[in-house]
């Protein structure tokens, strides 16, 4: 059985909180259950939601919101409010004009991370 990553903006709070997340390429599943059988250990991770819809995916099931929010998604890649990113940027002090490389665009998001973090602490 294939099973869906655990969403990635939950991998990324918990390691900025100091969780070890496994960078090794595997699925990373939430909501296991440590059991033991006959002196082993094993672990019962229950099929979530998210597991459903997987597998109605891969067999080209869609339901009718799923075809409306990947509708609207397709739409918003494809004409993004760069306005608003200006703006959300500047609330951090950054100048999008500032942002003409790669090594830009890291430093503006350690920054950006850096800024949450210590507004979550302090």
């Amino acid at each position: 059985m294939e099973w869906p990553n655990y969403h990635h903006f939950a991998l990324c709070y918990g390691n900025l909180m100091g969780s070890i997340i496994p960078m090794s390429g595997q699925i990373v599943i939430s909501g296991g259950q440590g059991v033991e059988s006959n002196g082993k250990a094993g672990v019962i991770v229950p099929q979530t939601e998210e597991a459903d819809a997987f597998i109605r995916w891969r067999r080209n099931e869609f339901s009718e919101i799923e075809r409306l929010y990947a509708k609207k998604w397709r739409q918003e890649l494809s004409n993004p409010d760069l306005n608003s990113v200006r703006k959300q940027l500047h609330i951090f002090g950054i100048n999008s004009r500032e942002c003409k490389s790669l090594k830009d665009a890291k430093s503006i998001s350690e920054h950006i991370i850096s800024a949450r973090i210590n507004r979550t602490i302090g």
